[in-house]
């Protein structure tokens, strides 16, 4: 092809903007002292990564804080670029969080943690080492007291009386994210990267939720109008 000549339309860089959630991790310790890490689940290495590792890419094209904080990116589209996928059997789980998470140090008193689920409408919270990996979960359950049981002091550690955590990781199809919470008759559960730091919450509500959208957007891909859709919405 000589110089100046136009580019044909097959030989154009085929490319798709998407945006990536920032996922706000807050590690509450002792005495309410709180610290912040930012992390995106990025689409294109379908994995999580630091913000700043996420910024720093070449197909980063910009942070937007409003109207809610993201990353905004330039990527590659696949020549073989997936179908649909209204079942949820491919789509990773962490690419579906909107937000991040709060989680406690283990230093954390037993008052701190029952006030932090109240205030938050939790019904858990993950506990984390120094390194922010998960080492067990707190449940709303734990609170209420049984007949003859101690009572927990208020200003015990929580370490003393958390649980083994189940946790899904980022990976996870979306359909298998929402068997793991039916089998384990739990409402929400903590998302995890390869290290075991936790990324956000899965609640049962946002997953169903998602599997509609997806619905629709697939047979909107199909040319089915939006009345029948609605008349024709299931979650098999």
């Amino acid at each position: 092809m000589g110089e100046g000549a136009p580019v044909r339309d097959d030989e154009r860089p085929r490319a798709k903007h998407v945006s990536h959630p920032i996922l706000r991790l807050d590690i509450v310790g002792a005495n309410g002292a709180r610290e912040s890490e930012y992390r995106v689940f990025c689409k294109y290495q379908q994995r999580s990564v630091p913000i700043g590792t996420c910024s720093a890419c070449a197909h980063c094209d910009a942070i937007l804080p409003a109207p809610t904080p993201s990353v905004e990116c330039t990527i590659p589209l696949d020549e073989t670029e997936p179908p649909p996928d209204p079942q949820g059997v491919r789509t990773a789980v962490g690419g579906v969080l909107a937000a991040g998470a709060t989680v406690i140090d283990p230093s954390v008193t037993v008052r701190e943690a029952l006030a932090l689920l109240r205030s938050e409408n939790r019904r858990s919270v993950a506990v984390v080492d120094e390194k922010r990996t998960i080492i067990g979960v707190v449940h709303e359950a734990t609170f209420v007291p049984k007949p003859g049981a101690r009572k927990e002091p208020p200003n015990e550690s929580i370490a003393r009386i958390m649980s083994g955590s189940v946790v899904v990781h980022e990976s996870l199809p979306v359909r298998k994210a929402l068997e793991v919470l039916a089998a384990s008759h739990l409402r929400e559960v903590t998302v995890v990267n390869e290290d075991g730091v936790p990324l956000g919450l899965f609640r049962d509500v946002d997953g169903l939720r998602w599997l509609v959208d997806a619905r629709d957007r697939e047979r909107t891909a199909r040319g089915i109008p939006r009345e029948e859709q609605k008349h024709g919405r299931d979650l098999r």
